[in-house]
């Protein structure tokens, strides 16, 4: 199956994915805030692998804000735009990998995820996997929470 299409829904301002590498790792699976080579984007540069599905599907934006958990070399904040703007809104984040080359039945991508507020779900190829991060708190943005996607 080539083009499994992961999407993050995020209610409020940012998201935050990283991929942790286990076994044979999906080489076009990327963290968000990440370059084509997968090293941490410039604040304010496009990221190659994330889009806004409400900004026409334009790029999201590495960012960093105070307050919430550090970016690091795994993965980055990204929003819209570098500002954070507009607030208390929710947007859709999207980004595709391909996994052609691999066994359907015995994949499974480990990795963390944040939100500032609420992650309402992740889906696979619109598919639901009951993946959220529920509730207006600060653990939400100030640590990541693990999940397995299978």
């Amino acid at each position: 199956m080539k083009g499994i299409l992961l999407k993050i829904f995020i209610a409020m301002e940012l998201v935050i994915f990283s991929v942790i590498a286990n076994a044979t790792p999906i080489t076009s699976l990327f963290g968000t805030g990440l370059d084509l080579t997968g090293n941490p984007l410039t604040i304010g540069e496009n990221d190659p692998h994330y889009t806004v599905n409400e900004n026409g599907s334009a790029p999201a934006q590495a960012l960093s804000n105070t307050g919430y958990l550090p970016n690091d070399s795994n993965s980055q904040w990204i929003w819209q735009n570098t500002n954070g703007r507009p607030a208390n809104v929710t947007r859709t984040f999207s980004t595709s990998f391909d996994l052609t080359e691999f066994d359907l039945s015995s994949v499974e991508v480990n990795g963390s995820w944040g939100a500032d507020n609420q992650g309402l779900d992740i889906l696979i190829n619109g598919t639901s996997t009951g993946i959220s991060l529920l509730g207006v708190v600060a653990s939400n943005y100030t640590t990541l929470t693990r999940m397995a996607l299978t």
